[in-house]
C-alpha cells in the first residue's frame, strides 16, 4: 500500500470522526461527550475566526470545569493547561520576590528594587530566598520537579496561606503552587496515556490529547509506541496541517519534538503550509527559526526588521511567536529587549483585551509569561493587574496570586514614595 493511499485513508477518518463529533445527535450521553471534548479545546478560545461556534470568555475555566467533573474524571488536555498556568505563575512570582529582596536580574530595573535595603535583615528571609531564587532560574520543564507530592485531593488541597508573612517581609506561597502545578502535570501524563490506550479510531480530541503527550514525552521518557493510534497520527501530519480544523497552534508546540524524531521536516512544513495556502509557509518561517534553538539562525533572523512581517498577522501563531521571542532574549539577559517586544505587542499592537481576535489555547498562560518578561515596566503594572483580574475566575491559585501581585504593587508604590520624600 503507497504512503499516499496510507495518508488519504487516514485523512478520511479523521475528518469523518470530526464531523461527527459536531454534529447534532438526539442522545443525551452523546450530546454531554461532545461537549465535553468541545469544552476541552476551547477553554480558553475567545475568538470566533477560530472556531465555527461561539467560544467561552477567555477567562481562567479550568478550575471550574475540573472541580464540577471531579478529580476522578478529570479531562487531561484541561490539566495539562492548568499545569502550565501554575508553571509560570510561580516563576513570575519567584521572580518577583528576587526583585524585592535580593536584586533585579535587570540592571535597569526602577531604583526602589530591591526593597530590602530598607528592611531588617533576616535569616529565616535569607533562607527562603534560596528556594525563591532557584524556582526564579529554572525553566518551565524542570520547575515541576521542585513540586512535592501533594497527597490529598488537589482540588480540595488550596487552602494554604495566600501571604506568607515573616519580620517585615511578605512572599506568596511559591511552594503550593508548585505542588498544584505537579500534581497537575504528573495527572495529565497518566490521564491522557491511559485514555490514548484505549482509543481504537483517530478523533479531534484524541489528536489533540497525542499532540500533548508529545511535548510531555520530552520532559520524561513515554512509550508512544505502545499507543494504537501513535503511527496512525504519526502519518497523518501532513494531512493536518491541510485542514482547517486541525489545532495548528498545539502542532507547532509540539513541533520541536515532532523535527527531532524526523516524523517531519522543516520543508514538509513550509510545502505544505504554502500548499494550503500560498506563502503561508514563509509567513510562519520566524516561528520556525526561534522553535529550532539555532542560535546563528535565530541573530541572523533578529538582524531583520520583523515589524511588518506576517506573523504579527496570524491570529493562531504570532502570540507563540513573540512568546519565544521574548523568552529568547530573556534567557539570553537581554531583558530590556523582552521587555520591549512584550508591552509593545500587549498595549500598543492589540487595542481589546482580552485578545479577542486571536486564538489560544491557554490565555492565562500566555498572560502570566508575558508579565514576566515586561515586569519592570512600572507604568504598564495597573494594567497587568486588571488584565490579571479578568482571567482568573474562581481558581484560588490564581487568586492567591492576584492577592500578592497588588501586595508588590503597593509595597513598590510606598517604598517609592518613602524614597523621593
Amino acid at each position: 500500500m503507497s504512503t499516499k493511499y496510507m495518508f488519504s485513508i487516514v485523512a478520511v477518518v479523521l475528518v469523518v470522526v470530526f464531523i461527527f463529533n459536531r454534529m447534532g445527535v438526539d442522545d443525551e450521553s452523546s450530546i454531554y461527550v461532545n461537549q465535553k471534548e468541545m469544552i476541552s479545546f476551547i477553554f480558553n478560545n475567545n475568538s470566533e475566526s477560530c472556531i465555527s461556534y461561539d467560544a467561552p470568555p477567555n477567562y481562567q475555566r479550568f478550575w471550574d470545569y475540573l472541580t464540577d467533573s471531579g478529580a476522578a474524571d478529570a479531562d487531561g488536555q484541561a490539566l495539562f493547561f492548568l499545569s502550565e498556568t501554575y508553571a509560570a505563575l510561580a516563576r513570575l512570582i519567584s521572580s518577583a520576590h528576587v526583585d524585592l529582596y535580593d536584586q533585579p536580574v535587570y540592571d535597569k530595573a526602577h531604583p526602589v528594587f530591591p526593597i530590602s535595603q530598607l528592611l531588617p535583615n533576616s535569616k529565616t528571609v535569607d533562607k527562603m530566598m534560596e528556594f525563591e531564587k532557584m524556582v526564579a532560574e529554572n525553566g518551565s520543564k524542570s520547575l515541576f520537579q521542585l513540586g512535592s507530592v501533594i497527597e490529598v485531593d488537589f482540588l480540595e488541597s488550596s487552602d494554604a496561606k495566600d501571604i506568607l508573612e515573616v519580620d517585615d517581609y511578605y512572599f506568596a506561597n511559591t511552594q503550593n503552587i508548585l505542588d498544584h502545578a505537579k500534581w497537575a502535570r504528573s495527572t495529565s501524563r497518566e490521564t491522557l496515556f491511559q485514555k490514548l490506550l484505549a482509543e481504537k479510531l483517530p478523533s479531534p480530541d484524541g489528536y489533540r490529547s497525542w499532540l500533548l503527550l508529545i511535548r510531555l514525552s520530552d520532559e520524561a521518557p513515554l512509550d508512544l509506541e505502545s499507543l494504537p493510534l501513535h503511527q496512525s497520527y504519526v502519518k497523518g501530519l501532513v494531512d493536518s496541517l491541510l485542514s482547517d480544523y486541525s489545532p495548528l497552534g498545539m502542532m507547532f508546540d509540539a513541533m520541536p519534538m515532532i523535527l527531532q524524531s524526523k516524523w517531519l521536516t522543516k520543508e514538509d512544513v513550509v510545502k505544505t503550509l504554502n500548499t494550503y495556502e500560498p506563502g503561508y509557509g514563509e509567513t510562519i518561517a520566524p516561528l520556525f527559526t526561534i522553535l529550532g534553538e539555532n542560535e546563528s539562525e535565530i541573530e541572523a533572523l533578529l538582524r531583520k526588521d520583523l515589524s511588518d512581517h506576517g506573523i504579527y498577522e496570524d491570529i493562531m501563531l504570532s502570540s507563540r511567536f513573540v512568546d519565544h521571542l521574548c523568552n529568547y532574549y530573556y534567557e539570553k539577559g537581554e531583558y530590556g529587549k523582552a521587555m520591549t517586544e512584550i508591552t509593545h505587542f500587549w498595549y500598543d499592537d492589540m487595542s481589546n483585551h482580552p485578545m479577542e481576535w486571536m486564538c489560544f489555547d491557554n490565555y492565562p498562560t500566555f498572560l502570566i509569561r508575558s508579565y514576566l518578561y515586561g515586569r519592570w515596566d512600572g507604568a504598564r503594572l495597573p494594567l497587568f493587574l486588571q488584565d490579571y483580574r479578568n482571567v482568573m475566575g474562581t481558581d484560588p491559585i490564581l487568586r492567591a496570586g492576584f492577592g500578592f501581585f497588588q501586595r508588590y504593587n503597593s509595597e513598590i508604590s510606598r517604598t517609592f514614595e518613602n524614597t523621593i520624600n
